[in-house]
């Protein structure tokens, strides 16, 4: 058997460099033998060098993507792949020494699976406002942290039995089925939007496929003090309310200017409820509302998006 692995990374070659630090760490897989694919995607830093570094250290090769945004990136790594199943991980992660050994063995254990995830577990920049503590179960999937009950070992298409795009793997031949959709994922233009990894592991599982949970297989995820704020959880919200969007059908009646009324409604009320609640509630009551206000704002700039679309576009 061979494993890939692949990261797809823009502009963060100091955390690239711990990430492929932990990497060369790993322990032994024994017979197998595995592949690192870095895609490059218009990076204007020293990734290519900190590649490089670790030429003598890791089975690495670089790659490069023009087209900017995670899906082609991901998407060119998945070109290149020469393993039987495709291991993604991020460039602001640190993997554990087994990390990968885990996964090798889930995979020779359960052939008859095609998509494993495993924990994603925070390593904070400094001590976490008391704030972000006190909501953190509520929004830590706006640190793509997961960590699924390990007595929960089969994966299904529910709230929080996913895996996440930093720590997940997918069978080759139907991955390769199943490329990611460029219109999903990160990029300059969509920083805050993600989904692409979620739509190809639902896809696989409402097909029937089965998928496992890998417990074993854990990273620790990178949450600067840039992202321990309401603006990020903001932005992450507003994110996932455009991804949402692309899938629901907006011709209501009941618009202005096109736009539906419900939507409207949502925006205004949940900005002021949530600016009200920051001053007279506790966190864990204002939360709900700044998600929702969030997930509004990303529902609304969608269809602003495909008002000025042109007409055959």
């Amino acid at each position: 058997m061979k494993l890939t692995v692949a990261i797809c990374t823009w502009n963060r070659a100091p955390l690239l460099r711990k990430t492929l630090d932990s990497l060369a760490a790993q322990q032994s897989l024994g017979g197998l033998t595995w592949e690192l694919l870095v895609v490059n995607n218009n990076c204007t830093d020293e990734t290519d060098a900190v590649i490089s570094a670790f030429t003598e250290r890791l089975p690495v090769r670089v790659l490069h993507e023009p087209n900017p945004g995670l899906s082609h990136a991901r998407n060119n790594a998945l070109a290149a792949a020469t393993g039987q199943y495709i291991v993604w991980t991020d460039d602001d992660v640190v993997v554990c020494p087994d990390w990968l050994s885990a996964y090798a063995q889930a995979f020779q254990a359960w052939p008859e699976h095609v998509v494993f995830g495993g924990p994603i577990r925070p390593q904070f920049e400094g001590e976490p406002p008391s704030w972000l503590l006190s909501v953190w179960p509520k929004i830590q999937s706006a640190y793509a942290i997961r960590d699924i009950d390990p007595a929960n070992t089969e994966l299904a298409i529910l709230p929080g039995q996913e895996p996440f795009g930093a720590n997940f793997a997918i069978r080759a031949d139907l991955q390769r089925s199943n490329p990611y959709d460029a219109r999903l994922g990160k990029s300059p233009d969509h920083p805050s939007q993600g989904g692409e990894e979620a739509a190809v592991i639902r896809a696989l599982l409402a097909d029937g496929h089965r998928g496992r949970w890998v417990p074993d297989a854990v990273v620790q995820h990178w949450v600067p003090r840039k992202r321990q704020t309401t603006r990020h959880i903001r932005d992450y919200w507003r994110g996932y309310g455009a991804y949402k969007a692309m899938s629901t059908d907006f011709t209501v009646q009941n618009s202005i200017l096109g736009i539906p009324r419900w939507i409207i409604r949502a925006r205004v009320e949940y900005e002021v409820r949530y600016r009200a609640g920051r001053i007279f509630r506790k966190p864990d009551k204002w939360i709900h509302d700044l998600m929702q206000l969030g997930f509004a704002e990303g529902q609304l700039a969608y269809v602003r998006q495909q008002q000025q679309r042109p007409a055959d576009s």
